[in-house]
């Protein structure tokens, strides 16, 4: 069920950032919700080191996990451990310059961003969308769990929105529909 608190949702749905558990498919929804509303933009907070992974494996000359839809965990930490060091800030700078330099008539979506990038979402005033369903871990097994403000999820408290993902892809294309519908109905009414 698509779920909404009316009382924080005062603005044209231009931005929006999924939200859940590792797996729960977050990029699944973008992807549909993206084809569904037309003209959009995916924005990944991660995007400078996604394509550092994928700059290594192609180096070395091997097909990284990126081509399969996986991600190498150990290299992207070490990456963002590595932007850290050099440029303290730089992801979420980075994520800011390219939300801010999007035309207004674009939806922004992104479904990759953590706890510490809570208060830029809130400053860039994207609405934040729950994804409630089964989660898939993809995570790296050998890789420690390190809980920091960059590994943990948005709590669920700060979303505006939820969407149910726990039943069939068929019941989710019409979650989507609904969301989709919600956030253009929303774009004409502001």
């Amino acid at each position: 069920m698509l779920g909404r608190s009316p009382d924080r949702l005062t603005m044209a749905l231009n931005r929006i950032t999924l939200v859940g558990d590792s797996g729960v498919g977050k990029s699944t929804i973008a992807t549909l919700l993206s084809n569904q509303v037309g003209h959009c933009v995916r924005i990944a907070v991660a995007q400078p080191l996604r394509d550092l992974e994928e700059f290594v494996y192609s180096r070395i000359g091997a097909i990284g996990p990126a081509a399969s839809g996986r991600q190498d965990g150990r290299l992207l930490q070490i990456a963002r451990d590595a932007f850290e060091h050099v440029s303290p800030g730089f992801l979420e700078a980075d994520f800011r310059r390219r939300v801010e330099s999007t035309p207004n008539d674009t939806i922004v979506i992104n479904d990759d961003a953590r706890a510490a990038m809570y208060e830029c979402l809130r400053d860039l005033r994207f609405t934040l969308v729950w994804v409630n369903g089964p989660s898939r871990d993809r995570g790296d097994p050998t890789l420690p769990r390190i809980l920091s403000a960059h590994d943990r999820t948005i709590e669920r408290a700060r979303c505006q929105m939820t969407i149910d993902n726990s039943r069939t892809i068929d019941d989710l294309e019409i979650r989507i529909q609904a969301l989709s519908l919600y956030i253009l109905n929303s774009r004409r009414g502001s």
